[in-house]
């Protein structure tokens, strides 16, 4: 990841991690609540506020804003963390085979709105449920209140 020295501390942004070929590295249904757990300590670690959040097989989109200039190292740590938990359930899944692309930097209130619409449209462009609220893995059910 390339952040070419500028400060994001304070912007909201959009990144997402994908692995380095189409293969599956997690699989939702068995290892949705870990991953999350591992994502929590952006907030409690890195001062990194979580907005939203989707897991596919292949895919993690997030929404964040740092308070610091620290989201190459509290990624770093959720990479980290990510291919330690893959390890210890069999999957060899070494950091190198993950890859966060570029952060997007969401500026004014129609690029969030759109963006975090693109997030949760995800599952239904994959084919994967009908309705975006039907997708348990993604931070939309608990903001619909939706179990």
């Amino acid at each position: 990841m390339n952040l070419n020295n500028a400060s994001l501390a304070r912007s909201t942004l959009y990144v997402t991690a994908s692995g380095m070929s189409k293969n599956w590295f997690f699989n939702p249904s068995e290892n949705f609540d870990e991953m999350v757990s591992f994502l929590n300590a952006l907030h409690c670690i890195y001062e990194c506020r979580l907005h939203h959040v989707m897991v596919t097989n292949t895919h993690v989109h997030l929404m964040v804003t740092p308070a610091l200039d620290n989201l190459q190292e509290a990624l770093s740590f959720v990479l980290t963390h990510f291919s330690e938990y893959a390890i210890d359930q069999g999957i060899d899944l070494r950091p190198s085979d993950i890859h966060f692309q570029e952060p997007v930097i969401l500026e004014g209130q129609d690029h969030i709105k759109n963006s975090i619409r693109k997030l949760y449209q995800v599952p239904l462009k994959a084919k994967m449920v009908e309705h975006s609220s039907d997708y348990s893995f993604s931070s939309l059910p608990l903001l619909m209140g939706v179990s």
